[in-house]
């Protein structure tokens, strides 16, 4: 005897199914009580409808998957663990690497262009904003900090606080 649970997440319907011999609680192994889990894609549920007419290529489906549309195919792409939708260059990307709201990235819109210290990491690195977006970390060489004022990095003891340790006489 098996048991079905169908769950439609973003677009995407996940279907668990469970044999009435994973579901009874036993001391072997947990593996045995695992669900075996199917993805559908869009695709079978929507019968193609979301690239009908589309031009071929990827299209964003949420934070953490993609469409890939080939002759008005619907193909469902997962990014892999841990990774997010980078929708600047269409590829998975890291979240500390991504704008928000999928990712984790210095919010850059409002802010004049230029570099800014990354206080999280303790000024060793900092973020450039360009044009509103975030465009990257720079790593500052080893025992150096990120100096705002100088637009470089430099050894701690000549930068102000936050970032460094400077006193001012």
């Amino acid at each position: 005897m098996q048991f079905t649970c169908s769950i439609v997440l973003l677009g995407v319907n996940i279907v668990f199914v469970m044999s009435q011999q994973a579901i009874k609680m036993n001391k072997k192994s947990t593996a045995e009580m695992e669900p075996t889990q199917k993805v559908v894609t869009t695709n079978e549920i929507k019968g193609n409808l979301f690239c009908n007419r589309k031009v071929n290529g990827l299209y964003i489906g949420g934070c953490t998957w993609f469409y890939r549309c080939n002759d008005n195919k619907t193909e469902h792409v997962p990014c892999p663990v841990d990774l997010v939708v980078n929708d600047r260059y269409m590829y998975c990307d890291y979240p500390e690497k991504v704008d928000p709201p999928c990712g984790k990235a210095p919010n850059c819109t409002g802010i004049w262009d230029g570099n800014y210290p990354d206080y999280t990491r303790q000024c060793k690195f900092y973020y450039t904003c360009l044009r509103g977006r975030f465009h990257g970390y720079t790593k500052c060489p080893a025992a150096l900090f990120f100096d705002l004022d100088k637009d470089s990095c430099d050894w701690p003891t000549l930068i102000p606080p936050p970032c460094g340790t400077k006193v001012n006489p």
